[in-house]
């Protein structure tokens, strides 16, 4: 929390950031660097114009995996079609030999059993209709 106090509030003094947050003097004092209320945390970063996101996880109110959740979440929930294909095929393309079974059409794929497809995706030659029955 010291870490992100420091980076947020740099150099000013405690009048400096109690007249920028409207979080009392004595408040500050007493409450600085590690007794902040989530509340305080939020006013400090928005009178700072950072994420208030990273310094409730500085404070320990949230995680990491709270707002990997949240952020995945509200990722995929936000993004277009076009844009989920784009990053499927992304994905794709970086599993290398792994993911070339993908590149065989779906009714190539879909009666092959595990052992299957693991073979078809090291063969650099593709499929065959034999491997498939």
């Amino acid at each position: 929390m010291k870490t992100w106090i420091s980076k947020t509030i740099g150099r000013d003094s405690l009048r400096d950031v109690s007249k920028r947050s409207g979080i009392g003097l004595s408040t500050l004092s007493r409450r600085l660097p590690d007794d902040l209320t989530p509340e305080q945390v939020i006013s400090l970063a928005h009178a700072y114009d950072v994420p208030a996101i990273e310094g409730l996880v500085a404070a320990g109110y949230l995680t990491e995996a709270d707002v990997i959740d949240v952020a995945g979440h509200s990722a995929l929930s936000d993004a277009t079609d076009a844009q989920l294909a784009e990053e499927v095929l992304r994905r794709m393309k970086l599993g290398g030999e792994s993911a070339q079974v993908y590149d065989l059409p779906i009714s190539r794929v879909g009666g092959m059993d595990e052992d299957e497809r693991r073979a078809a995706s090291h063969d650099q030659g593709g499929l065959e209709e034999s491997d498939l029955d």
